[in-house]
């Protein structure tokens, strides 16, 4: 029986993860079989032609390419192996960051924690996210301190000071398009106090004005209605610091040991 090209040209499903691939203008693949339980993704910029090529069953691979895949004789494909194809047009772009914490230029506040997560999620539509490297402010890869899937990276900073923090991630599709993301950050272990201008008593006045300053640059959050103020409540009010409060009727206030209160207004910073 003679024996002929198939030409396939699918948009298919989700790729396996893994990071061993194989690169090439255009990628040829022969006299090759792949074992049970084995994962294999091919990439190719152009074309891939596969031939005397044996998927056995148990094992998993998919092809990858921007324009076309060609199997050719002595391609087999046993039963109960994954077979996929995807093709996924010209690709000159580099993977793209989808989301960061912290932010690059951010401040970011660790009063009361011992850990600070890295985590950054990133993608690439075209050929796929092939290599991702993280760098100290030393350059010095530390990709193996953290925690990587497919699109993610999760980086943990243990007891955290005070300062200026700097590492880079190197992002780099299937097709060797690479991109360097900064990711720079001050942190801020110290929690700001908030000082009230006048301290408790009696204030028979019918109107009351309260100066609240700060430590540092802060939103205050305060309440005048004798409970603490929380983030979200409906007692609770919000102004940048120094905050200037009115307080109408008269009142009579103490000032509790553990906030920074005249008639419970209280500051903090989150």
């Amino acid at each position: 029986m003679k024996k002929r090209w198939i030409e396939v040209f699918l948009i298919c499903g989700l790729i396996a993860a893994s990071w061993s691939v194989s690169f090439a203008a255009d990628l040829v693949l022969e006299n090759r079989t792949v074992a049970a339980g084995q994962v294999v993704d091919e990439y190719a910029p152009d074309n891939i032609l596969a031939r005397y090529y044996t998927i056995q069953g148990g094992a998993n691979v998919s092809f990858n390419a921007s324009h076309g895949i060609k199997l050719g004789p002595g391609f087999k494909v046993q039963d109960g192996a994954k077979f996929r194809t995807r093709l996924f047009g010209t690709d000159t772009a580099p993977p793209v960051i989808l989301s960061a914490y912290p932010t690059n230029g951010g401040l970011v506040g660790t009063a009361g924690t011992s850990q600070l997560h890295i985590l950054i999620t990133f993608g690439d539509a075209g050929a796929g996210v092939g290599s991702v490297v993280l760098r100290d402010a030393n350059g010095q890869d530390i990709t193996a301190q953290a925690s990587l899937t497919t699109n993610t990276i999760d980086y943990t900073i243990s007891n955290p000071v005070n300062g200026q923090y700097n590492f880079s991630l190197i992002l780099e599709d299937h097709l060797h398009n690479a991109t360097t993301v900064p990711i720079s950050f001050v942190v801020d272990t110290i929690a700001p106090v908030t000082t009230p201008s006048i301290t408790g008593g009696n204030f028979p006045d019918s109107k009351l004005t309260v100066d609240l300053s700060c430590s540092e640059t802060a939103t205050i959050y305060y309440s005048t209605d004798g409970y603490p103020p929380f983030v979200g409540a409906a007692n609770t009010i919000k102004a940048p610091a120094p905050a200037h409060v009115t307080i109408n009727g008269a009142v009579k206030c103490d000032l509790p040991k553990y906030y920074h209160t005249f008639c419970r207004i209280s500051g903090r910073r989150i």
